[in-house]
């Protein structure tokens, strides 16, 4: 089974200085580590799954609904964006890694 994002790519470029141009595969892992790290750090292993099951399934009540929007998505946005900026200079391929300059 997939891992369940709260936010996607449109929330991570629309709301960070990260360019619309940037390739998902490139930082997509990264949500799921900021999430799975930091946002389950402020959440609560319990919390945080049910959030990701109402979510994937829209069964969402509306206080639940609400700390998503206000609280948990500009919090997972940036935390995604930390994680992924370290790494944005590097690329890998089957040659080695890279640093752009």
């Amino acid at each position: 089974m997939a891992e369940v994002l709260l936010i996607s790519r449109t929330d991570l470029v629309k709301h960070t200085a990260l360019n619309g141009n940037i390739d998902t595969d490139k930082f997509i892992q990264f949500i799921a580590i900021a999430q799975s790290i930091h946002v389950q750090q402020y959440l609560g292993t319990n919390l945080l799954e049910k959030l990701k099951s109402d979510y994937q399934n829209n069964t969402l009540t509306t206080n639940y609904s609400n700390l998503i929007t206000t609280y948990v998505k500009p919090m997972l946005i940036h935390f995604a964006a930390a994680e992924y900026i370290p790494f944005a200079a590097y690329s890998i391929s089957n040659k080695g890694v890279y640093k752009h300059s």
